[in-house]
């Protein structure tokens, strides 16, 4: 019985970790969106799982152990997963919302909250469920808690791993899903079988419901499903391929006669042919410098941006692009010439990370050209920092250009997007001395080591263009002194440099990023959320940290129970936080590899299987129970405090040999030990506050202590990814999850004082 139940605890990490991992780049798809768009997708998941735990609990307890329910709900759970998917891809379609309208985060809120709550509220009820059920076998609340946590948490390892690199490189959406729904109609066979009552009934729900998933699967339903789905949900366009990889899910679509769009995760990447933007994003480069020979190109070159560079007499090109299927998905897709351009003696095609790439270069280039995207998320931001900036500087030679495009508005440009503009230019003024700006509805910025190199006499660029016999259409005589007429070049300077307390991008303090959240939340109008951004800075988010403390001082100052509940929290939180960080500071550092990032979230996994485990089986004193938790939690405040220390010790070792070993030991035994940490704080402050309640109800207690635990988790992900590292930076959110759980550390010190009167 007990070895059933820690397996139907098993499945569930594995189906809770692989549907969220799926559903949640299923929203993506829709709402065009990036890591704002996952943390409120992740809030409403944690917040959905907290609410079956907290809420169904009290149904859980007058549940008797070994009955049919938690049966019940994974048979749910492999009914819905699979409607889950269809109804977010029908979101737009529900909403009556065209194809390519952006949708405000409200809207992400709340569909994601109606539609997944379903899935979470029974993952969160299950746990309690588990629980009650261990515990009659296991004897003692504790070791029933502390075992299905351990469980779970292994599941999810499994479960994160396997739709990492399996199932998301595989399988479609659908396909992907019905094995998680598979996995839960063989995990209730087997728990129904190790029962008596309901036996019959129970073997045929299941027989029926594995015959009927075969039988579609045999048939290809899911492909076709997935397939139908997709094209209601992209409506007004022709769906020519559709390919889901470890970094993105890839589709290509055809709109009219001619031009071909590429999108990552819902968002456009390039549009094929859009000649005015290729033309613009290489000529304002390759004709500011006096012979480019050798370029490097990040981004874009499938776009069109790679035809134009070869019309100019140059050496070599390096052409990166991280996901080596949207090549294959080009050259099976576009017109003779822009596939020939990959395929030109001159073009050396890298699938890599573009900031691995420079960090690890050792050849210097004429002109480097950006053309990722806008750093509207933490992933495209490393390219925009005063770090990268200076990486950037050692590979260019001393006549070297870089250049980048940022869109705006030729007319009129916000307060909003101003702050976001000027951010760059700053960060960029900040390693380069010599900066020119070409207003219009893509600002160009270019930045020189050598001052004069760059101009805006376009008299001279068209010189150049003729000189080299390039054939252009759009950056002609006709066009570019409107484009770089000097009132509206004066004007646009005017702007960003304008002194506001705008603060300079850094790797570890991403203000771009926030600056473009501001921004993009400005287009839905004066929103809640928008003000709330723009009123931040780093001075109110320590105020009003301090004012938290003080109420959580007060509200649990004497209240035992409260302090055990507040520190279930606060250790929810600590680990979040601590994910982010450790994932954001990876990901700045050894740019995307994403299966490096899968074995850093397999590795903090591990560590809350491995501390659960050990504690279910250790069966520890009070006393020892109460002096595990406050190392713990001490633990997590010396954790938090040498965080900032060793990454930036990390930033600046340059050596193969160092890289290596962040990579392969140092961040994964980092993740190891917060979850090592999480673990032994979760098991231990459930024993001590099993011993403080009348209720020995193991349901209720694990679905208490557990909801709190998410709730904690919940704020953690969102506050620390979308506020506390943009605006504060990683320094100060490590020092201030430090003063949090040292504050949590004080009122356990005074409630064990108290208990010894």
């Amino acid at each position: 019985m007990k070895k059933t139940i820690l397996f139907s605890a098993f499945i569930v990490g594995i189906t809770a970790m692989g549907s969220q991992i799926i559903i949640i780049r299923e929203f993506l798809g829709v709402f065009s969106g990036d890591e704002l768009s996952i943390g409120l997708v992740l809030c409403s998941w944690l917040a959905g799982g907290a609410f079956g735990s907290l809420v169904l609990r009290n149904i859980a307890q007058k549940i008797k152990p070994g009955t049919t329910a938690i049966w019940l709900c994974q048979i749910f759970l492999s009914l819905y997963l699979p409607l889950s998917v269809f109804l977010v891809r029908s979101i737009r379609v529900i909403l009556g919302v065209t194809t390519g309208q952006i949708l405000p985060s409200y809207i992400l809120v709340i569909s994601s909250f109606i539609l997944l709550l379903p899935v979470c509220a029974t993952l969160g009820f299950l746990f309690p469920l588990l629980c009650q059920s261990y515990k009659q076998d296991a004897g003692d609340i504790s070791e029933g808690i502390a075992g299905i946590y351990a469980f779970e948490s292994f599941g999810s390892m499994a479960g994160g791993l396997a739709a990492s690199f399996l199932l998301i490189r595989l399988a479609s959406s659908f396909q992907a899903i019905i094995i998680l729904s598979l996995l839960n109609i063989l995990s209730g066979f087997f728990l129904m079988a190790s029962f008596r009552r309901h036996r019959r009934i129970s073997f045929c729900v299941n027989l029926f419901l594995l015959i009927a998933v075969l039988v579609l699967s045999l048939a290809g339903a899911w492909g076709r499903l997935d397939n139908y789905s997709i094209q209601r949900q992209w409506k007004g366009y022709k769906l020519l391929s559709t390919k889901n990889t470890i970094h993105a899910n890839l589709s290509a679509f055809k709109r009219g006669d001619d031009q071909i769009s590429f999108f990552a995760d819902g968002m456009l990447l390039y549009a094929v042919p859009d000649k005015q933007s290729s033309e613009e994003a290489v000529n304002f480069c390759l004709l500011e410098h006096n012979s480019p020979q050798n370029i490097l190109l990040i981004g874009g070159g499938i776009g069109g941006l790679l035809t134009d560079i070869l019309k100019h007499p140059v050496r070599s090109v390096v052409y990166l692009e991280l996901d080596p299927a949207l090549i294959s998905m080009a050259r099976n897709l576009l017109p003779w010439e822009y596939r020939m351009s990959l395929s030109d003696k001159r073009v050396t095609v890298i699938n890599t990370d573009g900031r691995l790439f420079i960090k690890n270069a050792s050849e210097k280039y004429d002109c480097r050209i950006l053309n990722l995207g806008e750093p509207y998320n933490a992933l495209i931001n490393r390219f925009y920092t005063h770090d990268f900036f200076i990486q950037l500087k050692r590979v260019l030679k001393p006549d070297g250009i870089f250049s980048f495009g940022i869109k705006a508005s030729e007319s009129y440009i916000n307060p909003e997007s101003v702050a976001y503009l000027r951010s760059l230019f700053l960060t960029l003024r900040s390693v380069f001395p010599e900066i020119k700006v070409i207003p219009g509805e893509i600002i160009y910025f270019l930045a020189a080591d050598t001052k004069g190199i760059l101009t805006y006499d376009y008299n001279l660029l068209m010189k150049r263009a003729k000189e080299r016999n390039v054939a252009l259409e759009y950056v002609r005589e006709y066009y570019l002194p409107s484009r770089m007429s000097p009132d509206k070049i004066k004007h646009l300077e005017e702007l960003l440099l304008k002194n506001t307390g705008t603060m300079v991008n850094f790797d570890f303090r991403p203000s771009a990023y926030y600056y473009g959240i501001i921004s993009w939340s400005s287009r839905f109008g004066g929103s809640l959320f928008t003000k709330l951004l723009k009123a931040l800075n780093t001075e109110r988010i320590l105020y009003g940290s301090g004012l938290i403390l003080l109420a959580l001082f007060i509200f649990c100052m004497r209240r035992p129970k409260r302090q055990l509940l507040a520190a279930l929290a606060a250790g929810g939180f600590s680990q979040s936080a601590f994910q982010v960080i450790l994932i954001f500071s990876f990901q700045v550092l050894y740019g995307y590899i994403f299966h490096k990032l899968g074995f850093l979230f397999a590795s903090f996994m591990l560590g809350l299987f491995i501390s659960g485990w050990r504690y279910s089986r250790s069966r520890f004193s009070m006393e020892e129970a109460r002096r595990r938790m406050l190392l713990a939690q001490a633990g997590a405040v010396l954790f938090s405090v040498s965080i900032p220390a060793i990454l930036y010790g990390v930033l600046k070792t340059r050596s193969a040999f160092t890289v290596d070993l962040g990579t392969n030991v140092l961040f994964p035994a980092l993740s190891l030990f917060a979850g090592l940490l999480g673990g032994y704080l979760f098991s231990s402050i459930n024993q001590v506050y099993s011993a403080t309640i009348k209720d020995k109800s193991g349901a209720g207690i694990a679905g208490l202590t557990y909801g709190w635990d998410l709730i904690g988790a919940c704020l953690g992900a969102v506050l620390s990814g979308v506020l506390l590292i943009p605006v504060a930076g990683i320094i100060t959110a490590s020092l201030l999850i430090a003063v949090l759980n040292l504050s949590i550390f004080c009122l356990l010190i005074r409630g064990q004082h108290e208990n010894h009167k």
